[in-house]
């Protein structure tokens, strides 16, 4: 199933709800509406740029509820760019597309407590 321009907009505007929400005001965030082989969204970042990608499937899975999940994946992507500076600091590393299994434990505990009562 292909997601709407519309819906691809709302994610947009959740993306930006929680950047703005978490503070993270010196971050450029750009958006791109592509086909994405392996995941419904994913971020890539340059921390010395402080300019992230979000990019978002343009294709998805029937069993995906876009009412239900697109906001919440809008929330995880913005949370990769909170936790980028901890990141880039402990593993040297500048520039990222792939996070590691305990940068997403973490973020799905926020988001499962977040969300849960939402």
């Amino acid at each position: 199933m292909k997601i709407t321009k519309s819906e691809f907009e709302q994610f947009k505007k959740d993306c930006l709800y929680w950047k703005d929400k978490y503070g993270l005001h010196d971050w450029e965030v750009y958006f791109q509406h592509k086909k994405l082989e392996d995941n419904w969204a994913e971020t890539a970042w340059d921390i010395q740029s402080m300019k992230a990608t979000i990019s978002l499937t343009n294709e998805y899975d029937k069993a995906w509820d876009t009412g239900k999940h697109l906001p919440k994946t809008a929330h995880h992507e913005i949370l990769h760019l909170l936790f980028a500076p901890i990141l880039a600091s402990i593993t040297d590393d500048k520039y990222r597309k792939q996070t590691c299994i305990d940068e997403h434990r973490i973020i799905n505990q926020i988001l499962n407590a977040h969300h849960e009562k939402t």
